[in-house]
C-alpha cells in the first residue's frame, strides 16, 4: 500500500482486507460466542479504512465533486435499492402465495430504502456513502501545507464528537435527532478513519504497527478500567452505536495491524489470500445477498451452530453472486451501447 500510490492496477492487498472485513461482518450476524464476537469487532472500521486507502490510490480523487458523487451513488445506493426492491418484492409474492401476512410495515420498508433501521444491516451502506461524501473534502484538506493546524482541528473535532456522543440524549425535534444520531455521529468518527486510510501511503510498516500497538494498549487500559469499576469485561460492541473511543481504539488498532500483516506476509499469492481477494472484489453484492440468506434461514427456522451458519450464509451469498455475474455477462454480450454496459457493470458487479 505504501509503494503503490500511483499504481494503475487494482491493489490485491486491499481486496484481501475487504474480504476479511466482509467475512467478519457475516460472522457477527450468525451469533458467534462472545469471545469470537469481540475478536472480530473491527469489521466496519476496516472496510472504511480500506475505502480511504482505495480513494487515495484512485483517479476518483481528481474528479469533479458532482461526477464523483454520482459514481458513488451508482455504486452504493442504486445496488442497495435494487436489492431491497427484489427483497421486498419476493417477500410480498411469497406471502401472497402461502396466504401469510406480509412481515414488513410500510415504515420499515421506507426506513430500509432510507438506509436507516429498517430491516437492519443496511446501515453499513449508509456509513460507506457518508465517508464517500467526505473523502474529496478531506483529500483537499490533507493536501494543504498546514498539517499541524489540520491535525489539531481533527483532534478537537473528535473530542467534541466524543463529548456529544456520550451526553447527547436527544431533543424534542425528531429530524434533529436523526441528523445527529444517524448522520453526524457516524460521519465524524468514520470520516476520521477514512482520513487515516487516505494517509496510509505516508505510513511505513513500522509506524503502522506502532500505531496499532498504541491503540490496542489504550483499549486494554479501558478494558481494565471497566473491569475495576464494573467487575466484568465490557464488550466494545456496547460503544458501537454510535462508535466511541472504546470501540474505535480496538477496531482501528486491529485494522492497522492487519493492513501491515497483509503487506508484510504477502499473502496475496497464497490460496487463502486468493479466496479473500476474490470475495473482496465482490463485497457489495455478497453483503447484500447475505441479508436475504439470513432472513430466509430465519423464516425456514433453520438453526445450527455458528460455524455451520457462517459457512451456509457465506457460501449461499457467494453462489448467488457467481450466478448474478454469469447472467450479467450473458446479458451484456447482447448490449451494444458501451455506456449502458458500463452503468450495468457499476450497479450489478462489485
Amino acid at each position: 500500500m505504501v509503494n503503490q500510490k500511483h499504481h494503475p492496477h487494482r491493489d490485491a492487498r486491499l481486496d484481501i482486507l475487504r474480504g476479511i472485513g466482509l467475512l467478519c461482518i457475516i460472522l457477527a450476524h450468525v451469533g458467534p460466542p462472545g469471545f469470537i464476537f469481540q475478536l472480530r469487532n473491527f469489521d466496519v472500521p476496516l472496510m472504511v479504512l480500506v475505502s480511504g486507502v482505495s480513494f487515495s490510490l484512485s483517479r476518483a480523487q481528481n474528479e469533479k465533486y458532482g461526477r464523483y458523487l454520482y459514481s458513488r451513488f451508482v455504486r452504493l445506493i442504486i445496488p442497495t435499492w435494487v436489492f431491497l426492491a427484489v427483497f421486498f418484492g419476493v417477500t410480498f409474492l411469497a406471502s401472497f402465495l402461502i396466504n401469510h401476512a406480509y412481515p414488513f410495515s410500510v415504515q420499515k420498508v421506507l426506513s430500509s430504502f432510507a438506509l436507516m433501521n429498517g430491516i437492519g444491516y443496511v446501515w453499513v451502506i449508509r456509513v460507506l456513502f457518508l465517508v464517500a461524501l467526505i473523502a474529496p473534502l478531506a483529500k483537499k484538506a490533507l493536501s494543504s501545507n498546514r498539517q499541524t493546524l489540520l491535525g489539531l482541528s481533527f483532534g478537537l473535532c473528535y473530542i467534541a464528537y466524543e463529548f456529544a456522543a456520550h451526553y447527547f440524549s436527544g431533543s424534542n425535534n425528531e429530524w434533529l435527532d436523526v441528523i445527529f444520531k444517524e448522520l453526524v455521529f457516524y460521519a465524524v468518527p468514520y470520516g476520521l478513519i477514512m482520513v487515516i486510510g487516505m494517509s496510509m501511503h505516508q505510513l511505513s510498516l513500522q509506524r503502522r504497527f506502532l500505531g496499532a500497538v498504541l491503540l490496542l494498549l489504550m483499549y486494554a487500559c479501558v478494558v481494565e478500567w471497566f473491569h475495576l469499576t464494573t467487575g466484568a469485561f465490557v464488550p466494545s460492541q456496547r460503544y458501537k452505536y454510535p462508535p466511541t473511543f472504546y470501540y474505535l481504539s480496538y477496531a482501528v488498532g486491529v485494522s492497522l495491524l492487519l493492513s501491515g500483516l497483509v503487506e508484510l506476509l504477502q499473502i496475496g499469492s497464497m490460496f487463502p489470500g486468493r479466496i479473500l481477494g476474490w470475495i473482496g472484489k465482490r463485497t457489495m453484492w455478497t453483503y447484500l445477498w447475505h441479508i436475504f440468506i439470513l432472513y430466509l434461514l430465519s423464516w425456514l427456522h433453520f438453526e445450527s451452530n455458528f460455524i455451520i451458519m457462517f459457512l451456509v450464509v457465506s457460501a449461499a451469498a457467494v453462489s448467488i453472486v457467481v450466478i448474478q455475474e454469469r447472467i450479467l455477462k450473458l446479458i451484456l454480450t447482447k448490449v451494444i451501447n458501451d455506456e449502458t454496459r458500463r452503468r450495468a457493470t457499476m450497479v450489478f458487479s462489485g
